[in-house]
C-alpha cells in the first residue's frame, strides 16, 4: 500500500540483511539464470561450496571436523539431528529443555518444551523428557540411556532467556561423560545474530551437534546440521535424506550471504550497534521502570520483560500502528530482532518511537 515500516522483527529472525539486500538480490538474479534444481543424487559444486564454508567456520571456532547436511527449514535440522543422535548412539531417550523451542514437524515438536503446543499432538515421540532451564541439578537426569540433549544458548520463543556459561560447561561435560551427544540449536541465534557467526563461539563450548535455519537463507528456506565428522559418520546412505535441500539456487543464495555475514568488519559492526541498542535500552528502562523491568539477550537478540501494566501483545499492537514492527515471546516480553544491518540511526529512530509509545501510557 506504499506506508513505510520499521521491520525490528526481521521475519522471526530471518531477514539478516534485511528486505532487497543487493547482496541477495544478486545471488538471486545469476542464480535464476542457471538450473534451479537437481537430485542430490549427483555432485552439486554450490552445495559442496556451502559445506566447507559452514564446516570451516565451525572447525576453526570449535577446533573439531564438521559435515554439513542441508534441508529446507530449522524443524527439519532438529528432525536430522535426532535421528543422527538415536542412530550413532543406539539409545533412544532424548532429553531437552522447558520453555524451549525446536520445531512443530512431530520429532521436533516431541523435545519442544512448550506443553500448549504440544498437547492436541499427542502421543508424541516415546522417551522425551524436559528438564529445567539452567537447572544444575537436573543435569544428572543425563544417564547412559541419553541419546542427545536439545539445548538453546539463548532460549528466543521462552523468553529471550540466555543460559549461563558456567551451565552450559557442566552440561556439555555430563553429555560427554556418559556418552549422549550435546546438541545445540542455534536456528534463531546463528549466523551472526548474536554478534559471532555462532553464539556457541561466545560460550567457549564445542557443540556435537548444531542446527542452523533462519537467518541462513536471508529470506530464502533453508536450514543445515553440522556434525562433527566422527559422528556424521552413522548417517550411511540410504539413512536420510531430502529432496530440495542444498538445490543450487538455494545455495547460490546462501553461500553469498555467508561471505557476507562472516566478514570480521560486518561481525564488528553488528557487536558496536548492538551494544549500544542494549546501553539505550537500559536507559529507557530507568525512565520507565514502571514498564520495563529486565532488558535481556545479547547481539540483536532483545527481549523487554515488561510488568503486568502493560502487556506485550498490546505494546506491539501500538508500535505496529506507528510502522514499527515487532514480536513477543513468552512471559510477557517483548522480543526483539533488527536486521544484521540496523545502523545507530535505525535504532534511535526505534527508541523515539517506542519512547512516544511508553509515554503515552503514562498520560
Amino acid at each position: 500500500s506504499g506506508e513505510r515500516y520499521l521491520d525490528f522483527f526481521s521475519g522471526i529472525a530471518v531477514n539478516l540483511l534485511g528486505h532487497s539486500h543487493p547482496v541477495l538480490q544478486k545471488a538471486i538474479f545469476e542464480a535464476g539464470k542457471k538450473p534451479l534444481h537437481f537430485s542430490n543424487l549427483f555432485e552439486i559444486p554450490e552445495q559442496e561450496l556451502c559445506a566447507k564454508k559452514l564446516c570451516s567456520l565451525a572447525e576453526n571456532s570449535f577446533q573439531n571436523e564438521y559435515k554439513a547436511f542441508f534441508c529446507n527449514s530449522g524443524t527439519e535440522a532438529n528432525e536430522a539431528a535426532l535421528k543422527l543422535a538415536r542412530k550413532k548412539t543406539g539409545r533412544t531417550k532424548l532429553l531437552s529443555f522447558e520453555g524451549g523451542f525446536h520445531g512443530r514437524t512431530c520429532g521436533s515438536l516431541s523435545i519442544t518444551g512448550k506443553e500448549e503446543i504440544r498437547r492436541d499432538f499427542s502421543p508424541l515421540l516415546p522417551d522425551c523428557k524436559k528438564l529445567s532451564f539452567g537447572s544444575l541439578e537436573d543435569i544428572s537426569r543425563i544417564d547412559e540411556k541419553t541419546a542427545a540433549v536439545f539445548v538453546e544458548l539463548i532460549q528466543g520463543e521462552g523468553g529471550v532467556l540466555p543460559a549461563e556459561k558456567e551451565w552450559i560447561s557442566s552440561l556439555q561435560k555430563r553429555c560427554h561423560e556418559v556418552g549422549a551427544l550435546f546438541i545445540v540449536d542455534e536456528v534463531q541465534t546463528g549466523v551472526g545474530r548474536t554478534g559471532t557467526f555462532f553464539t556457541s563461539e561466545d560460550y567457549g563450548i564445542s557443540p556435537d551437534i548444531i542446527t542452523l535455519a533462519k537467518g541462513l537463507g536471508g529470506g530464502l528456506p533453508v536450514g543445515a546440521m553440522l556434525a562433527k565428522k566422527d559422528i556424521s559418520a552413522a548417517f550411511t546412505p540410504g539413512s536420510h535424506g531430502t529432496t530440495f535441500g542444498g538445490n543450487p539456487f538455494i545455495m547460490h543464495a546462501v553461500n553469498a550471504l555467508i561471505d557476507e555475514v562472516s566478514s570480521s568488519n560486518f561481525l564488528d559492526s553488528v557487536q558496536k550497534n548492538s551494544e549500544y541498542f542494549f546501553s539505550e535500552l537500559r536507559i529507557l528502562q530507568e525512565e520507565f521502570p514502571n514498564f520495563i523491568s529486565e532488558v535481556r539477550g545479547k547481539g540483536f537478540l532483545l527481549g523487554l520483560l515488561l510488568h503486568a501494566k502493560i502487556s506485550a501483545a498490546d505494546l506491539q499492537k501500538k508500535l505496529r500502528e506507528k510502522k514499527v514492527l515487532v514480536i513477543t515471546a513468552t512471559g510477557n516480553v517483548l522480543r526483539i530482532l533488527p536486521p544484521l544491518i540496523t545502523t545507530k540511526e535505525n535504532i534511535d529512530y526505534f527508541l523515539g518511537v517506542l519512547k512516544s509509545v511508553l509515554s503515552e501510557e503514562i498520560h
